[in-house]
């Protein structure tokens, strides 16, 4: 938004269009993208139960 104030005359449609775009794309990922994942079922690795795994040897010793 600086650029779009204080860029002057000869950046302004550019830094206009780039505003633009950042607002979109901010848009876009809160209200568009975070709701189609959670409808998904989309979690991330940190949001999942840690699965313990052991160890069955053959001869019945465990790490």
């Amino acid at each position: 938004m600086a650029l779009v104030v204080f860029g002057g005359e000869v950046i302004r449609s550019f830094t206009i269009s780039m505003a633009w775009g950042v607002f979109v794309g901010t848009y876009s990922s809160i209200f568009i993208a975070a709701p189609i994942l959670i409808y998904l079922g989309i979690t991330t690795r940190a949001d999942q139960p840690e699965v313990k795994i052991e160890d069955k040897r053959a001869d019945g010793a465990s790490v």
